[in-house]
């Protein structure tokens, strides 16, 4: 092996895998910090001040999609909220949680309410979450629809007077929604996408 390779593939390597530990791009923003006063003394939780849209361009129309849409939230456990729905628009009802969303899963697999001082999911350590799914279909520039699905919410400590504190999706429930409602597609279509 010559003396340049020698040296350069140490670097190479070294650098690939400090890459490969590198933040995303875009999540590298400013945290937010609050901190809530609580019965017992304070925590501090960090968190980002964006949402997370899962998007995707389905092969059908856009009102079969938004149908497709409030079938897919039935089938994962939400109904459809009349009143935050329309034009292309589909929203659940805000759901209160106590405990677990989905038995034995902790609630920061579906939900990102930021990070507690000692490092757990603030999802996690609250007592008081809520959060609705929410959905918009438009016929895409490239053909076909896109449905675009989000999730808004908060969690609130227990025995505390202080303002929630947002929370987003992590992208698992949405893309849970969006495989639904390409499943609900295909049997519509008899099998086809």
């Amino acid at each position: 092996m010559n003396t340049t390779i020698r040296t350069v593939l140490p670097l190479l390597v070294l650098f690939g895998a400090t890459a490969a530990c590198a933040p995303a791009p875009g999540t590298n923003r400013p945290v937010r910090e609050r901190t809530l006063t609580l019965p017992g003394g304070e925590m501090t939780i960090g968190y980002r001040g964006d949402e997370a849209i899962v998007r995707r361009v389905v092969g059908a129309a856009p009102d079969a999609v938004e149908s497709a849409l409030s079938e897919a939230y039935r089938q994962v456990g939400f109904g459809t909220d009349p009143k935050a729905s329309g034009r292309g628009r589909i929203a659940t009802p805000f759901l209160r949680v106590k405990g677990d969303l989905y038995d034995g899963e902790p609630n920061s697999r579906y939900l990102d309410c930021g990070m507690t001082t000692p490092g757990r999911p603030a999802v996690d350590a609250q007592s008081d979450l809520r959060f609705r799914l929410l959905g918009q279909v438009a016929a895409a520039d490239t053909g076909g629809t896109r449905l675009d699905v989000w999730i808004e919410g908060e969690a609130r400590p227990a025995a505390t007077t202080e303002a929630a504190i947002p929370c987003w999706g992590t992208g698992v429930l949405e893309n849970r929604v969006i495989g639904r409602v390409i499943l609900t597609l295909r049997a519509g279509a008899g099998g086809r996408d």
